[in-house]
């Protein structure tokens, strides 16, 4: 899509958007969350987000389910989502319910303006009085987004604000190594998965397990193997994170602003989960900046230790994220702001 939009779009006629150069390809489902779908590198033609059984086909409305949980993960088709104003469980505030990840992504967005590599575009949540905008920038091979987030009411407000980029096969694979600007890594305390104790601390990469053997967190484990994993990322010297595939020479890395994102959700789903709704049959790593943690929603963050976002009465706050596909072998060291990358055999 390459000419410019002057006014408002009808997303329901738009259905996605598609931002590309000659290095990626970019596709944006406005009418589902702003959600990115597909990160595409262009010389390999491989997209390196995760995708579920699911297709975006697949999503509609349903009246059976029995929690917000279940719906949102029903419509939960991979990709990148934006998490606001809650993660994790379904909470109560200020006499509304805050459902499981927040709304955010699960409305349709309004577009506002349109290229071939930029796309503007905002919502009004319902359940907190907050106004969105999402803007995307492609340049060469980094995706920009610029997200801003305003406070419409006269009185202060508090929420959970975190990305969701997924990452799977065929990018994804047991060869990949997995860098990350945090030296503390955290366990959750309620379902961590089935490599760490419940709110154990280890120190990245190097975690004990429950064994008692040393478990390594910048490997991927292999799909099928059962894994599982959900902790927490803090003490970040530099807001990073970068995943290589030496096989492919192939890799992702993302860049973000430590002061509004100081911790990050880390994710495996590698076929341990049989039931619903991966039926055994999933496999990502989710690297996911997050305002606040633990990922079990705004009824208890405060009273496990966790740290509301807060914004004054008419405020807004605006917050950068870049994401660069890169080709190279090697483990990153770092990742700078405008897309610059640093590999381990560079320092």
């Amino acid at each position: 899509m390459s000419n410019d939009l002057d006014n408002q779009v009808d997303v329901a006629a738009l259905g996605v958007v598609t931002l590309a150069n000659e290095l990626v390809q970019v596709v944006i489902v406005p009418a589902k969350g702003c959600d990115v779908y597909e990160l595409r590198d262009q010389k390999s033609g491989i997209d390196v987000l995760a995708k579920t059984r699911l297709m975006l086909a697949d999503v509609q409305p349903q009246r059976f389910w029995r929690n917000s949980s279940e719906a949102w993960l029903s419509q939960y088709v991979g990709g990148w989502q934006l998490i606001l104003p809650n993660g994790g469980a379904a909470a109560v505030v200020d006499g509304a319910e805050w459902g499981f990840h927040g709304e955010a992504c699960m409305l349709r967005w309004t577009v506002e303006e349109l290229s071939s590599a930029t796309l503007r575009a905002s919502v009004r949540l319902t359940s907190a009085p907050l106004r969105v905008e999402r803007v995307f920038e492609l340049r060469g091979s980094t995706l920009r987004l610029t997200e801003r987030v305003t406070n419409e009411s006269n009185n202060p407000t508090s929420f959970m604000w975190s990305q969701h980029p997924a990452f799977g096969a065929p990018f994804l694979d047991a060869s990949c190594l997995i860098s990350v600007g945090a030296s503390e890594v955290v366990a959750d305390d309620e379902a961590p998965g089935t490599t760490m104790a419940p709110g154990s601390v280890h120190q990245w990469p190097e975690v004990t397990a429950i064994s008692g053997e040393p478990v390594r967190l910048d490997v991927m484990p292999a799909a099928g193997s059962g894994e599982a994993c959900l902790a927490y990322l803090a003490d970040f010297e530099s807001a990073y994170f970068a995943i290589t595939n030496p096989s492919l020479q192939l890799g992702v890395a993302m860049a973000w602003p430590l002061d509004v994102f100081p911790f990050a959700w880390y994710w495996i789903e590698a076929g341990a989960s049989k039931g619903f709704p991966w039926f055994g049959d999933h496999y990502t790593l989710a690297v996911e900046p997050a305002s606040s943690i633990p990922a079990q929603g705004m009824g208890v963050l405060e009273e496990k230790g966790g740290t509301p976002f807060q914004l004054g009465a008419r405020e807004n706050i605006e917050a950068e994220f870049e994401v660069t596909i890169f080709h190279d072998h090697r483990h990153v060291a770092r990742v700078l702001r405008g897309g610059t990358i640093e590999f381990e055999s560079q320092q």
